[in-house]
């Protein structure tokens, strides 16, 4: 009976044993379950801050983007409104220009071929001295030669136009290849002197001369719309100085010819020559410039929206 006790009582706290090691391992179990629980629940914390964290950075990406495109919007609307006030400011000089032809304001265009030469200097410091401008249609070897003085016409305010290059008939007007050869010459020779490129010409001889048609037959009614073409106008003459005539003017007759020209025209472009080994042209241009002044006349310088003067190509 006591044996049986004994034997009840060790298998009892044998199960007691075993109980408590399975509780043991058990709990280890959970521990290192709940261990693992804890990690995985911090490493999700992590990917919840990174998350957060691209979150923010997608958030001021997309408020850059929004201030980016505002600012666009802005200066859009700004070049729309500066597109406008050109249009505008256009609108208004093109009207300015029809009001001028409708009032019949007299306008004269002081025009100086042939140039430069000793002779140009004086003729810059009277149109200076009378706060005037004029266009000068120049020869490219006389360019060469007295560069500075192309440079001081332009940066004083008056207009470089084409004139040609080597200025010889014979072979500018041979055919169409020489003159576009010696043309092209002289405009790149200018845009590269002047930094612009000209945009007004005065052919050789003028438009309707006769001594081309020594050399090709009607080639200027051929050259003058490809001139046109190139965004180039061309002009000629209403009113003569006769300063490039075989027996030289005087002073007076140099004043004469000019206002016998001008007689009657509300849009006048004079041809004078600044080349006159005499300088009469220098001796008359102020009295003629007083004359025209108290006829009411305005002095302009040539250009593309200046009103033609142009004669009908022969």
């Amino acid at each position: 009976m006591k044996q049986k006790a004994i034997v009840g009582l060790y298998v009892g706290v044998v199960l007691i044993f075993v109980m408590l090691c399975v509780l043991s391992i058990f709990e280890v179990v959970r521990n290192t379950t709940l261990s693992d629980q804890l990690k995985n629940v911090k490493g999700t914390s992590s990917q919840a801050q990174q998350i957060k964290k691209l979150q923010t950075d997608l958030s001021n990406e997309q408020s850059s983007n929004s201030k980016l495109a505002a600012q666009f919007n802005e200066l859009s609307s700004k070049y729309q409104t500066l597109q406008s006030n050109y249009d505008n400011l256009q609108a208004q000089i093109n009207k300015i220009q029809s009001t001028k032809a409708k009032l019949h304001i007299k306008t004269v265009y002081l025009t100086f071929d042939d140039g430069p030469s000793k002779t140009t200097p004086h003729v810059l410091d009277v149109l200076k001295e009378n706060n005037i401008h004029a266009t000068f249609f120049v020869v490219g070897t006389a360019a060469c030669e007295y560069p500075e003085m192309v440079k001081r016409a332009y940066n004083e305010g008056n207009v470089i136009g084409i004139h040609s290059w080597t200025h010889d008939y014979q072979y500018i007007y041979k055919n169409e290849e020489n003159f576009f050869l010696d043309f092209n010459k002289l405009k790149n020779y200018l845009t590269d002197l002047l930094g612009i490129v000209p945009n007004v010409c005065r052919f050789s001889g003028g438009t309707n001369n006769t001594v081309s048609q020594r050399y090709s037959d009607h080639i200027m009614r051929k050259i003058a719309p490809k001139v046109a073409e190139m965004g180039i106008k061309d002009f000629d003459w209403n009113s003569y100085a006769g300063d490039a005539e075989k027996i030289s003017p005087t002073k007076e007759q140099v004043i004469s010819n000019v206002m016998s020209g001008i007689s009657g025209n509300t849009n006048v472009v004079v041809l004078f020559h600044d080349t006159n080994p005499n300088s009469c042209d220098v001796q008359a241009l102020p009295e003629i410039i007083s004359r025209l002044k108290a006829l009411g006349y305005g002095f302009d310088v040539l250009s593309p929206n200046t009103p033609s003067v142009t004669f009908k190509p022969v």
